[in-house]
């Protein structure tokens, strides 16, 4: 029978992907905080050396301190990127030191988020930790990928969890207007993909999935950056017609990156200092 570990046993997530699989026949464990601490590394190596090598690490466990950061403490900045980060990463670790050691292919899945992409105010640990994960994954997919062990990372995107369920309705209503179908996914659809990476999508590694309908900029957000980019230009003393300005999209490994450039024009003297001294003279 093919096994699962899943951290963060407790959250909401968690909680779907053991349904999701136990339905699948695969056996699973989920230990909530209580029985195994991520951020205790000396735990984690305890656990994974009292079990037999997982075919799967879902790392899901994960922790906010939202705060501004002028206010945040440093224990609260240590232990989010305690559970977020060197959590995430020593499960995995441990889970494939496991799969190397029994000579068996196997993944390791880590749960990211749109923090991020688009962090909000007063979410910089939470945001920073998150985006730690995309390197980790990348680095990890191509150091393990010689013993078949594959390295994903998944952005389930905002879902009702307890996590989230304390949040202010505004926040959850702001979170639902970023996407073109109107609506958020569910724990269950995000564990249902994790399935379908596992067993249908096995030459993907090193890959950042998003899984919702979300912008990372709005059009509208492209079009006010084109006109306040050219009446910064104007202001400079450049004259700049909209249409010789262009939006240029480009995509890095798994993340799509959104830029505003000037698009080149032809030489001409009004572009050069010294011919403009020079018309300055004959035309006194």
């Amino acid at each position: 029978m093919r096994r699962v570990f899943i951290s963060g046993g407790h959250g909401g997530l968690a909680r779907a992907i053991v349904e999701c699989f136990s339905a699948a026949g695969w056996e699973t464990d989920a230990p909530s905080h209580a029985a195994l601490d991520v951020g205790d590394r000396s735990a984690v190596r305890r656990w994974f050396d009292c079990h037999a090598a997982y075919d799967l690490a879902v790392c899901a466990a994960g922790i906010t301190r939202d705060r501004p950061f002028l206010k945040q403490t440093e224990e609260e900045w240590d232990e989010v990127m305690n559970v977020n980060v060197t959590g995430a990463a020593w499960c995995g670790r441990c889970a494939a030191a496991a799969m190397v050691r029994e000579k068996r292919e196997g993944q390791v899945v880590m749960i990211g988020s749109y923090a991020a992409l688009r962090p909000a105010p007063s979410q910089a640990a939470y945001a920073a930790s998150k985006a730690a994960l995309a390197g980790l994954v990348k680095s990890l997919a191509r150091e393990w990928g010689k013993d078949g062990i594959r390295v994903n990372l998944v952005l389930p995107g905002f879902m009702l969890t307890e996590m989230t369920a304390v949040l202010r309705d505004s926040v959850k209503e702001a979170a639902l207007s970023r996407h073109v179908l109107n609506r958020l996914n569910t724990p269950e659809q995000a564990a249902a993909f994790i399935l379908f990476l596992q067993d249908v999508l096995t030459a993907a590694s090193g890959q950042v999935f998003d899984l919702d309908s979300g912008f990372i900029i709005r059009v509208q957000a492209l079009i006010l950056k084109k006109n306040n980019l050219r009446k910064n230009l104007i202001h400079q003393g450049h004259s700049v017609p909209v249409e010789n300005m262009e939006f240029q999209t480009r995509k890095e490994e798994s993340i799509h990156v959104y830029t505003l450039s000037k698009r080149p024009e032809k030489p001409c003297f009004s572009r050069f200092p010294v011919f403009k001294i020079i018309a300055g003279y004959l035309f006194y």
